[in-house]
């Protein structure tokens, strides 16, 4: 039984060895090698193209965000008030005057400049034509 085990075997490894020499010889598997490093080469061009894309997608969307908080500045009241804007409040309530009719004669309003404040008492109103916004 042992040596029709051991003949089996032989005949199972030769069989195997022939059919390793037959695919040895194909042309896949001889090229096997070449496949590998073709596709390893493609893998490398392809990430330094994702990486190329991405830090131009980063730029990209860094310049939005600049921009953004450009704008944003431009819009902060403190800006402004550094173009020389003033913010006129009523004196008691705090309320932010936007129209003659907000306060009377002699009403006191403070101011709010750029650098400080001042505390004024209204003199006089000047009608000027109605702005709708």
């Amino acid at each position: 039984m042992a040596r029709s085990l051991v003949v089996a075997m032989r005949t199972q490894f030769t069989t195997m060895r022939r059919e390793l020499e037959r695919l040895r010889g194909r042309y896949g598997f001889a090229r096997a090698l070449d496949v590998v490093r073709q596709r390893m080469q493609r893998i490398d061009e392809l990430s330094r193209r994702t990486q190329t894309a991405a830090t131009n997608l980063l730029g990209h969307k860094r310049q939005l965000v600049n921009a953004s908080a450009a704008r944003l500045r431009a819009l902060d009241p403190r800006e402004v008030l550094r173009r020389g804007y003033a913010v006129c409040r009523e004196d008691v309530s705090g309320r932010i005057v936007r129209d003659t009719s907000d306060v009377r004669l002699f009403d006191k309003v403070n101011v709010e400049l750029y650098r400080g404040a001042l505390v004024c008492s209204v003199e006089g109103v000047r009608e000027n034509e109605k702005r709708e916004s």
